[in-house]
């Protein structure tokens, strides 16, 4: 049987930053361990690889070994986030946390509670504080982990979250700014191409070198991100929602969502809405036996 052992998971560093407007690190900076910044107020711009991301509350921007970053920008009021820096010498949570992207949004106040009391713990150094630090630390990976695989659609923040990709390579800013705001119309390659003035080929090229991903499918995966939340808010039909995001046919996006998502969106809007309904009042059984009585 499979077990964690405490001395696989070390924590380096934690530590709560209040970073005023206007500040910013002087230049990006990479390090070999893996680091967690949890933002609970204000708003900046983080430069994660070739990317920037906006940075607001109940983000979690996850920072790769060896992997370039640096915060460019705090805007009007205060930036505060929970800092944690540490290593991960077990291989199967190393190959999971490989998979994190690098922006998410986890409103679950148990992520921040759990970074909070890891905070305590080492401001305290009481007995043991560096054992429970990595029980703490364990019980946030498990949970980031956990939430991810419940709620398949939080990796897409990325697409919609992204400010821009370093400005070295403007061309990819143009053409996810392009698709963002014309992914509803009827969007072939060479229509891109002619409108954003460049060559389909370099196009393809920037877009798969940028995102690892082709046009088309960066697009269709946009499509299918901006119609979750007409399946979950709307009464429209699927038809009409195809349309609406720029979808021929209905055929084509419930192929495409079934792709994307793992199930059709029928199924999916069947299921959020049950889980709707299950948040109102939800029992938990951790013994079977237990017969639970209303008071």
């Amino acid at each position: 049987m499979y077990g964690l052992k405490t001395e696989d998971f070390q924590v380096l560093w934690v530590a709560r930053y209040d970073y005023p407007p206007g500040w910013k690190m002087k230049y990006p900076h990479n390090h070999n361990y893996y680091q967690m910044i949890y933002v609970t107020e204000g708003e900046g711009e983080h430069l994660i690889g070739d990317a920037t991301y906006v940075m607001r509350p109940a983000r979690l921007y996850f920072i790769k070994p060896f992997l370039s970053h640096q915060i460019t920008k705090v805007t009007e009021s205060d930036l505060i986030t929970y800092d944690l820096k540490f290593r991960v010498n077990d291989p199967r949570i190393s190959a999971a946390l490989d998979q994190l992207p690098m922006v998410t949004f986890l409103p679950d106040t148990k992520i921040l509670d759990l970074f909070k009391t890891l905070r305590e713990e080492w401001l305290e150094k009481k007995t043991y504080y560096k054992e429970l630090a990595s029980v703490y630390l364990i019980q946030i990976i498990l949970n980031v982990l956990r939430l991810l695989e419940a709620d398949k659609e939080i990796p897409y923040l990325e697409l919609h979250e992204l400010v821009s990709i370093a400005d070295s390579n403007k061309p990819c800013n143009l053409i996810i700014d392009f698709i963002q705001k014309h992914y509803q119309e009827d969007l072939t390659l060479k229509k891109i191409s002619e409108s954003l003035g460049y060559n389909p080929s370099y196009i393809c090229q920037v877009t798969k070198k940028m995102m690892n991903l082709s046009i088309m499918r960066f697009l269709n995966i946009y499509r299918i991100h901006k119609s979750k939340d007409l399946i979950r808010y709307s009464d429209y039909s699927l038809k009409q929602i195809a349309t609406m995001v720029g979808f021929k046919t209905v055929h084509h996006f419930t192929r495409l969502f079934n792709e994307v998502e793992g199930t059709s969106p029928a199924k999916w809007r069947e299921e959020w809405r049950e889980k709707e309904k299950q948040g109102i009042r939800k029992d938990v059984f951790l013994n079977e036996r237990f017969k639970n009585k209303t008071l």
